[in-house]
């Protein structure tokens, strides 16, 4: 992934795992705006910094099973604390294939699917609810740099430890 900062509360382990599962898949949002308040560096809630939060693409499938995208929520939130917009920048199709299945090398090749329908007007901040390898994070951001939008950090509630791994082998 490129070299742009990115924001987490934590691992994705213990409650942090736990409260993330509890948003996705039951819809429990009572901690969200707690945590975000809490832990996130002062630059992303500085009200002059007047960022656009873009949100990772959810597929029609999964928008129809959970009623939601949560990092959508994260954005909205985000965008509340520091007086910044919330823009739908991307459409995402994935076949029937769940992705996060899917090893790093199959998830970039799967990048053709995913498409920028809106061009954001200031710096961004990309937001995500989990970071689990970083390929998805890349496509993204590479998407917006090559239409030479400037893409200040990203936000996601926990990392995981492949991630890490991932970004190590890549440094």
């Amino acid at each position: 992934m490129p070299s742009i900062p990115v924001f987490h509360l934590g691992f994705y382990e213990n409650e942090l795992k736990d409260y993330i599962l509890r948003l996705k898949f039951r819809g429990e949002f009572c901690l969200l705006e707690q945590m975000v308040t809490a832990r996130l560096p002062a630059e992303l809630v500085d009200a002059r910094a007047k960022l656009v939060f873009v949100f990772v693409a959810q597929s029609r499938w999964r928008f129809a099973n959970r009623g939601f995208n949560q990092a959508r929520l994260l954005a909205d939130r985000l965008a509340k604390l520091s007086g910044g917009e919330v823009k739908n920048c991307f459409s995402v199709s994935f076949s029937r294939t769940q992705t996060h299945f899917l090893r790093r090398g199959e998830r970039l090749a799967k990048k053709e699917r995913l498409k920028l329908v809106a061009l954001p007007e200031a710096p961004v901040v990309l937001v995500d609810d989990i970071l689990t390898t970083g390929a998805t994070t890349a496509q993204y951001i590479n998407l917006l740099q090559k239409e030479g939008v400037e893409v200040r950090g990203v936000v996601v509630l926990a990392v995981t430890k492949k991630y890490l791994i991932n970004k190590k082998r890549d440094e």
